[in-house]
């Protein structure tokens, strides 16, 4: 193990070190191993700096605050970020995969990766869609023999497309900025992952944001090649995946707390749902397949507190805003339902936890502070080699922890 963990990083270094040399070893990794035979080695440039696009102002930078998760028995703490210039850009004969938020210009041979601006690049893990790797200066990227072809699109998908945060904060809201792009693109179809087909709660959104729209669905396990394609600066954005042992911090996020005002305007008030629950104390129970806990054992001691137990995954997207809508309080274990804090009412009070791993990650922290959620935290413990593991590890909640802060939050057994 320790042997192929150092070829490993040969191999990394002399790709982004010595870019002959590594198109050499890739000829021979290519005779060796098949499946390296449509990979590529090629410079990258950062979003926010590349220049072979056509490009245009859609809306300044300015400074925003986030909240850090506030860990019981801690003051509540926030902080200001700059929150970079969004602009759209144009560009020509680019391939695309709907899972990352990068471009590769093949007639520039430059691979364009949108990062999270102001974050220690350092730190980040770009490797997502297209990238297979990234180092200082080169990218391993995916060349298959065979793309689809789409002849013009705008952009609508790109990291963690088939998330559920990821697709509401970070995606969606680029539709918010469409009307503002010149004609005719603003009336292009949009680009988007067939994951917002096959996800109920993701087509309900954007039929309700963009129910006129013409769209192009593209598979996730397809490359494409777009002649004209309009990208659109994430909004909202949070590194996807940190590297080794570098853990979040409360200034890695960037939401607009515009977009949280558009969001809820757009879509909590167009319907009027009947919610599936009458509880106000919902306990967020998901479905045991990844991140197993002792879910059974803990949703047994919150009924004693009078909580009703919601699986957000089974639920129409309106029947979720009807349950945070109408929910004072709120536990569960940290994941994409807390994304409907947007849906959240003023003085609602939370109980997340999370892995000490995750560090100070604020993307839900910072959203329960937008719409006025006092949202707290504890957190467990768990052995991972990086943050890609907390997204999979195993773990046991002890209950007498879930006990003690809904005490000192205020709460006690109701029998």
């Amino acid at each position: 193990m320790y042997f192929k963990a150092v070829l490993t990083s040969c191999l990394y270094w002399i790709l982004d070190n010595n870019q002959f040399m590594g198109k050499i070893l890739l000829i021979i990794l290519e005779n060796i191993k098949p499946s390296w035979r449509y990979k590529a080695l090629v410079p990258y440039v950062w979003m926010d700096q590349e220049t072979i696009a056509k490009s245009r102002l859609l809306m300044s930078g300015f400074e925003t605050s986030v909240f850090a998760p506030c860990f019981l028995g801690d003051p509540k703490l926030r902080s200001t970020v700059q929150l970079s210039e969004l602009r759209y850009r144009q560009f020509l004969s680019a391939k695309v995969s709907a899972r990352g938020s990068n471009v590769f210009c093949f007639r520039a041979n430059r691979i364009v990766i949108e990062r999270v601006v102001g974050v220690d690049p350092e730190s980040v893990s770009y490797a997502t869609g297209l990238v297979l790797w990234q180092g200082k200066r080169n990218a391993l990227i995916n060349t298959p023999a065979h793309d689809d072809c789409i002849e013009k699109g705008i952009f609508l998908s790109g990291n963690g497309s088939w998330n559920y945060y990821h697709w509401l904060i970070e995606i969606l809201p680029k539709c918010q900025l469409i009307e503002a792009l010149p004609s005719p693109l603003k009336d292009y179809p949009l680009l988007v992952s067939e994951d917002v087909i096959n996800i109920a709660s993701f087509i309900t959104t954007l039929d309700r944001i963009m129910p006129h729209h013409s769209r192009v669905i593209m598979r996730n396990d397809q490359i494409y090649c777009v002649d004209d394609l309009v990208w659109i600066d994430t909004p909202n954005n949070l590194p996807f995946n940190m590297k080794g042992n570098n853990i979040f911090k409360t200034d890695h996020c960037r939401i607009r707390s515009e977009t949280i005002a558009w969001l809820r305007d757009s879509l909590m008030y167009s319907a009027a749902p009947r919610p599936p629950t009458s509880a106000n104390r919902i306990f967020l129970k998901r479905k045991t397949i990844r991140r197993l806990y002792n879910q059974d054992e803990v949703e047994v001691f919150l009924q004693k507190y009078g909580f009703a137990s919601v699986d957000m995954e089974e639920l129409s997207f309106d029947e979720q805003v009807a349950v945070f809508s109408g929910a004072k309080w709120i536990v569960g274990p940290t994941g994409a339902a807390w994304t409907n804090l947007v849906f959240a009412q003023s003085n609602a009070i939370a109980l997340c936890w999370m892995a000490s791993g995750y560090g100070d990650f604020s993307a839900f922290s910072t959203l329960a502070g937008i719409v006025g959620v006092n949202m707290n935290y504890i957190t467990y413990d768990v052995k991972i080699d990086s943050t890609g593991g907390l997204y999979s590890s195993n773990y046991a909640m002890k209950v007498e922890k879930i006990k003690n802060a809904l005490h000192d939050l205020g709460l006690d057994p109701i029998n």
